[in-house]
């Protein structure tokens, strides 16, 4: 029996048309409620989850004047700590005390998602927000864009994908920007879910994989994933990595690595830009974002003077909402060689078309592909490659 494909591009106009109002105005309800909690203290708001996802999600919802009360963990570690964040102060609990806090709302700030709520639910905690950046975050704001500029973004952006499995993911994205809170407690990204990311193989062959530039080598695990999945087609592998924390980290993990692997390898304490300059960025470890106020500096480079004349294969950027402006400094190397490009593009709402679009731009010729490689809203990756 022949399987009936779903219309994604005309399920998520619908989803705009019948959605819109609903939800905007249960956005607005919800931010309102937490900006006044979070002052009044009337009830009592959690972020479960005190690592680098907290912390981002802390620095993020301070400027729509959100600030937790506490953080809880399952880290015994971090039980019975104190959390520094910034100007404040904030006590990290156990799951267990959360059940002596008289009606909390959690907010998860975990990639493990679905095991956490489960663990709140069984806990008895009736108000959980899963996802919370889609949907309290200003870059993910999609009632910033009108319903005609969405249309004619999305008309545009369903024409250029290449297989339904993009076109699904695309559809679900827009549905989380959509959801209604009622409905958060059944909705997860597992169902777009996959692992084989960066090397998805029904999409790049393994032996075009030659050079390659990992933008945001963070501490060595994208490299070791190329390594574990094409080292016998390697020729050349170039790291960006701009915090100097993770560079030292990253500087560790080559060291133990074999020497002919090592020989490959080419490592630069330097981030990706559209300009050679010095750079302000806040630093915390996984979350290494350019803000002009950041508590670090550093240099960017456009890949196109600094690998000039390389014949780059491969280029993959995961750069906390740097990835524009990296590929606009990118352009003659992507014209001219017109490698495999894998680009996050789950920074901004925005993201999600201008990345495709500008790729599609530059190489009229790229076949474009998406894949979600993370059971959160996270490490959605943009695939341009020239293929079939």
């Amino acid at each position: 029996m022949e399987v009936t494909k779903m219309d994604y591009k005309e399920m998520t106009i619908n989803l705009i048309l019948n959605r819109w109002e609903d939800v905007k105005r249960e956005r607005e309800k919800l931010k309102k409620n937490l900006q006044r909690w979070s002052k009044n203290g009337q009830r009592e708001i959690c972020f479960f989850g005190a690592g680098p996802k907290g912390k981002e999600l802390y620095d993020s919802l301070k400027r729509e004047q959100i600030i937790p009360h506490f953080f809880c963990d399952n880290d015994l570690k971090k039980q019975n700590s104190v959390i520094s964040m910034y100007e404040n102060e904030i006590k990290c609990i156990s799951p267990i005390k959360l059940l002596k806090i008289k009606n909390p709302i959690v907010i998860i700030t975990l990639s493990h998602v679905e095991a956490v709520y489960q663990q709140l639910k069984e806990l008895g905690i009736k108000d959980i927000i899963k996802y919370p950046s889609l949907y309290l975050l200003e870059q993910f704001n999609i009632f910033s864009y009108s319903k005609m500029e969405l249309m004619d973004i999305i008309d545009s952006l369903f024409y250029i994908l290449e297989d339904e499995r993009s076109k699904k993911i695309i559809y679900k994205r827009f549905y989380s920007y959509l959801v209604f809170n009622k409905e958060l407690s059944n909705f997860t990204f597992t169902d777009i879910y996959s692992k084989d990311k960066y090397v998805p193989l029904d999409i790049i062959m393994k032996s075009d994989i030659k050079i390659v530039v990992d933008g945001g080598a963070y501490v060595g695990d994208t490299l070791q994933y190329f390594v574990e999945q094409a080292d016998e087609y390697i020729k050349e592998y170039i790291c960006y990595e701009m915090d100097k924390e993770n560079y030292k980290m990253l500087m560790s993990f080559i060291r133990e690595l074999p020497q002919y692997i090592k020989d490959k390898i080419e490592i630069n304490n330097l981030g990706l830009s559209n300009k050679n300059d010095i750079v302000n960025y806040s630093g915390a470890l996984e979350v290494c974002k350019i803000v002009s106020d950041g508590n670090e500096s550093a240099r960017v480079v456009q890949l196109d003077s600094h690998q000039k004349g390389r014949k780059i294969s491969y280029i993959k950027m995961d750069i906390e909402g740097s990835e524009i402006d990296a590929l606009e400094g990118a352009k003659k190397i992507i014209i001219e060689n017109k490698p495999i490009c894998a680009i996050c593009a789950y920074h901004t709402i925005e993201h999600l078309w201008k990345i495709p679009f500008l790729l599609k731009q530059l190489v009229p010729e790229y076949k474009i592909y998406f894949r979600h490689h993370d059971e959160t809203e996270c490490e959605l990756v943009c695939y341009a490659v020239l293929k079939n």
